[in-house]
């Protein structure tokens, strides 16, 4: 890869095609064009360093409107809370993420998914790890089944006036998305 463009965080490690083994080299396909490696072996194929999607539900008890969150069981920000949510696999939608990502994490499907706001983050400390995260907000069908499950170690409902502090909050975009949340209330 050449001195004269900076490398993505994403692609700094990166020196050999995943495909064909071939040398990658840094390139701009335009004037002002994102950077991206380019494959000098036999397949050719650019690789971008693009942010990994994920979706990710506050989903509302439908009795009293609060919010679940989750306490990671994992790195990174283990044992701090979070909305349940992960990443979108491939030929997945958001939605259909985020409904698979709540029910693998706490046993529970919600209604009707509205979108709250989409932010970019850092997945931790690996600031080659870009992500792009869309939260949606949708109504528990099923509250009193709440479980810890998958990649997370408990859960807890909070009223908007009882979230826990920032600093017990997984993920730069989280506090954000729950801001976002609780305004859409109008309290």
């Amino acid at each position: 890869m050449t001195d004269d463009v900076k490398v993505p965080d994403g692609l700094a490690e990166w020196r050999v095609c995943p495909v064909c083994a071939g040398d990658l080299e840094l390139a701009v396909s335009e004037p002002g064009g994102p950077p991206h490696a380019e494959c000098r072996g036999r397949c050719g194929k650019r690789w971008y360093a693009n942010p990994k999607p994920t979706a990710n539900v506050l989903a509302e008890h439908p009795g009293d409107g609060r919010v679940l969150l989750v306490k990671r069981g994992r790195e990174p920000f283990k044992d701090h809370w979070d909305v349940p949510g992960g990443f979108v696999m491939e030929h997945e939608g958001g939605e259909g993420a985020a409904r698979r990502e709540l029910l693998e994490e706490t046993g529970l499907e919600v209604g009707e998914l509205q979108v709250i706001g989409v932010w970019h983050d850092v997945y931790g400390n690996d600031r080659a790890m870009h992500t792009f995260n869309v939260f949606y907000r949708g109504t528990a069908l099923n509250p009193d089944e709440a479980k810890a499950d998958s990649d997370v170690t408990d859960f807890a409902w909070f009223s908007r006036g009882q979230l826990p502090p920032a600093e017990e909050i997984g993920f730069d975009c989280v506090p954000r998305a729950i801001a976002a949340w609780a305004g859409l209330l109008g309290h």
